[in-house]
């Protein structure tokens, strides 16, 4: 049987959370839609407020998704970018983190796997990135179950500069008391 590249590398994921210490649950199923919001890439932005035009509109927009639909926004160290390949050689990025400090949500454990497709959105931008893809990162991170039971993943990096964080903190205020207030309407 051969594997595809995202399959591959599912299965290495499901293997990482399979060795956590407590059981994870993943999030609400994938919608593909969310595919502009987690793209398995990179951006390079410090700080949302220096950007202008069109480009600061899709950033703007991107990011408020991020923060709504992420199951872990964390602040990660990226200490490993590997190449893997799959039967058929098709490549993807292997990127390793360890969890520094959550911001909102869980982690399956303190490092975590994860995986650009070679047909994921943003895998170019991790390709043309790669030497500055180590250190302090803000990780936002859907997971979610497959269809075979495992759990998937789709994520997106940002830089984790003071700007980033702190704008991250205060949507993630907001984010927890809209969601008390849904919490508090349904009961």
């Amino acid at each position: 049987m051969m594997l595809t590249s995202g399959a591959a590398l599912c299965l290495a994921l499901l293997l990482l959370v399979g060795c956590a210490s407590k059981p994870f649950k993943a999030g609400k199923g994938w919608d593909p839609d969310e595919a502009a919001f987690f793209d398995d890439g990179v951006d390079l932005v410090e700080d949302l407020s220096s950007l202008s035009g069109r480009y600061a509109y899709a950033q703007e927009r991107a990011y408020e998704g991020r923060i709504y639909l992420s199951d872990l926004i964390a602040i990660v160290d990226i200490y490993s970018i590997q190449t893997q390949a799959d039967f058929e050689g098709v490549a993807a990025k292997r990127i390793l983190v360890r969890v520094e400090e959550a911001l909102y949500g869980s982690a399956p454990d303190t490092e975590i796997q994860l995986a650009s497709a070679a047909e994921a959105p943003g895998h170019e931008l991790i390709l043309r990135n790669e030497n500055r893809l180590k250190g302090r990162f803000l990780l936002f991170a859907r997971w979610f179950e497959q269809e075979n039971n495992a759990i998937g993943h789709h994520f997106h990096l940002s830089p984790a500069s003071e700007a980033l964080i702190n704008e991250s903190k205060r949507r993630l205020q907001e984010r927890r008391r809209e969601e008390a207030e849904a919490a508090v309407k349904k009961k």
